[in-house]
């Protein structure tokens, strides 16, 4: 959730920061204050987006046009793309370590049962493994007390 809402307050500040540029550079070349203030309220209508489509086509701006062209729409792409690799890279590596650290314990519990058995078997007949480990090492070192 909050990872959207960064994303959509970025989209706004981008779009903000377009209009902003608009409305300075049509306010610096002649426009009056009014007709800016017109064009920016303007009710949006199919005839308004038809118009305006079809002279940023003539321009050279079209839906399937490369996101280099729009810097502001490239840099929303990069800055998330790197977001989500980020992302998925601490949480690989967090799966990592905490699949390093059970596999870590495990050893260890199979190390220290192995140590017993072979205590046991050199004749070590007070070798345990800790009953606090159960599981079928411990079950496997308690029939090897049975069968003696």
């Amino acid at each position: 959730m909050l990872f959207s809402q960064m994303i959509v307050q970025d989209v706004k500040n981008q779009i903000l920061t377009h209009d902003y540029k608009i409305v300075g550079y049509m306010l610096e070349h002649g426009a009056s204050p009014s007709d800016v203030s017109s064009a920016l309220a303007a009710e949006e209508s199919d005839q308004l987006i038809s118009t305006g489509k079809s002279f940023l086509q003539i321009q050279g701006y079209k839906e399937n046009m490369t996101s280099r062209l729009l810097p502001g729409a490239n840099e929303l792409l990069i800055r998330y793309w790197l977001i989500f690799v980020l992302f998925a890279g601490l949480l690989g590596s967090l799966l990592l370590i905490a699949f390093l650290l059970y596999f870590n314990r495990q050893q260890n519990t199979i190390e220290k049962a192995n140590t017993a058995i072979n205590a046991f078997m050199s004749g070590d007949a007070t070798a345990r493994i800790d009953s606090d480990e159960e599981g079928s090492l411990y079950k496997l070192n308690y029939l090897s007390l049975l069968i003696q």
